[in-house]
């Protein structure tokens, strides 16, 4: 399956109207396409006015195919009308392609409201891809959960050019996240294998987190 990271930057003070048409037409009309939302979060600082949500397609000549029949289909367009009459929504919408990572499970979770999830995304190092992964499968999802800090998804980029991943750890609140993550930085497992992996360099160029709570009108499978 192929899986698509939308994020809209919205126009301020309209975060809401878009998440009421998700709602009330987006999400039927996409599943009407063939189109499936596996998650949906808001960014958990309210400023940024920011939304997230990952699709699923089968590949991407069946993402095109769908996505312009649901762009030219007449109920979207009438949608679109009623709800844009004080302009579009957002400013930009930014997709990012990946692929499940072949070791971590299809967990298909239930996400909470009350939680708070951050999204980490790696800029890998050249060539260093296989083996951060053989570092998650082998050791660093083991040491996440002892933490209290579990995954809930994990995804590389559909372009291996690109050297990406991404991946979605669940946390009741940013207090805990830091006072977990502190303590997972000074395992002694994770020192010593963060070291004897890294004997050629880094496998990691830049990291980005993002934070972020489940939409609340959002319920998984609701698009099946």
């Amino acid at each position: 399956m192929l899986y698509e990271l939308r994020t809209y930057q919205m126009k301020p003070g309209r975060l809401q109207a878009m998440l009421d048409r998700f709602k009330s037409d987006t999400l039927g009309l996409f599943a009407k396409h063939q189109m499936k939302v596996i998650q949906f979060w808001v960014d958990t600082d309210e400023s940024k006015d920011r939304l997230y949500y990952v699709l699923e397609h089968p590949d991407m000549t069946s993402r095109e195919r769908n996505y312009k029949a649901f762009m030219e289909d007449p109920e979207w367009l009438a949608a679109r009308k009623r709800t844009e009459t004080d302009g579009v929504l957002y400013e930009y919408v930014e997709s990012a392609y990946m692929k499940q990572a072949a070791f971590f499970p299809k967990l298909h979770p239930t996400l909470s409201e009350r939680m708070m999830y951050e999204m980490r995304i790696y800029e890998v190092s050249p060539g260093k891809m296989e083996s951060i992964l053989a570092r998650f499968d082998q050791l660093v999802v083991a040491l996440f959960e002892k933490h209290g800090m579990p995954i809930k998804y994990f995804w590389v980029d559909a372009n291996d050019a690109n050297n990406r991943l991404y991946y979605v750890v669940e946390h009741p609140d940013i207090e805990t996240r830091n006072a977990n993550y502190a303590s997972f930085r000074a395992d002694p497992v994770w020192v010593e294998a963060k070291r004897l992996s890294e004997l050629d360099g880094p496998l990691v160029q830049n990291q980005e987190s993002i934070y972020m709570q489940k939409a609340a009108f959002f319920k998984e499978n609701q698009t099946n």
